[in-house]
């Protein structure tokens, strides 16, 4: 999610939705995310989270071009690798979660995040 949400934020400016990332120590995390799939540990991950009001939202690809376009970037770029590989990219020296680390932030910042550079090329 952390890539997909990078990916929007650099090439439209604008975050693909409304959360914080944590700077964890292998990497940002969306405490609700993780609240709602920790359960699973490293195992598949069988169904969907709900919301604070109990409902199922699902992102409608045609009417959210911006999301469609993060998506399919995100998922062409890193799609081959493990969450070992994919921790180590946000550990690098100038990312958003380096610099959160180096503050001793909380949280990762939109304009950090908008300064990092591609972990990989395609």
């Amino acid at each position: 999610m952390y890539f997909a949400q990078r990916e929007s934020i650099i090439q439209t400016g604008e975050p693909l939705f409304d959360a914080t990332f944590y700077g964890w120590k292998y990497g940002p995390v969306l405490r609700s995310v993780y609240d709602a799939f920790k359960k699973y540990g490293a195992n598949a991950i069988k169904d969907f989270a709900a919301a604070t009001d109990g409902n199922i939202y699902v992102v409608n690809q045609k009417t959210s071009s911006n999301f469609k376009n993060s998506f399919e970037k995100t998922w062409r770029q890193y799609r081959d690798y493990d969450g070992i590989v994919l921790s180590s990219f946000t550990h690098q020296s100038n990312t958003a979660w380096r610099k959160a680390i180096d503050r001793r932030g909380i949280y990762l910042l939109d304009e950090d995040i908008a300064s990092e550079e591609d972990y990989v090329t395609t």
